[in-house]
């Protein structure tokens, strides 16, 4: 993947899927964004990571429940 710091739009230009700015996101992670969406890479996996435990716990009482 690529480094260099460019923003979103020269990415876009460049054809990447992933860029950085350099800058900070909300969250504080200074890593690499998604091109397509311009969120960090840090924050979107952590979201996953949440969201798929939650649904296994969902799951998981919905078989104990049966």
């Amino acid at each position: 993947h690529q480094e260099s710091i460019m923003t979103r739009r020269e990415a876009m230009t460049a054809g990447l899927n992933e860029y950085t700015t350099g800058k900070p996101c909300i969250a504080g992670h200074t890593g690499m964004r998604w091109t397509s969406s311009g969120g960090c890479k840090e924050c979107i996996t952590a979201t996953r990571h949440v969201l798929a435990r939650e649904y296994q716990q969902a799951k998981a009482a919905r078989l104990a429940n049966q």
